[in-house]
């Protein structure tokens, strides 16, 4: 999956990369988490969801955690959620 981003209410969009994942198990040669999930807002501060789709079975299916502090425009890897 792609993320995009809106400044202009749908008039244009940018794509937005997210920094790779430090994942807990170093000798994957991929990165699992491909999947991302609309973000949410936790006071100042948006958090998005990155899972791995329906082939997903890494680390029990684990989700990358990502937080925005610029409406964003810029993401930071938090580490890996399990829900």
């Amino acid at each position: 999956g792609e993320l995009y981003r809106t400044e202009d209410g749908g008039l244009s969009f940018e794509k937005i990369e997210l920094p790779a994942p430090q994942l807990e198990d170093t000798s994957l040669d991929y990165i699992p988490f491909d999947f991302p999930e609309p973000p949410s807002l936790e006071g100042d501060k948006l958090i998005l969801l990155v899972g791995q789709g329906q082939d997903g079975d890494y680390n029990g299916n684990s989700k990358g955690k990502y937080e925005s502090l610029d409406k964003g425009k810029t993401w930071t890897y938090i580490g890996e959620v399990k829900e």
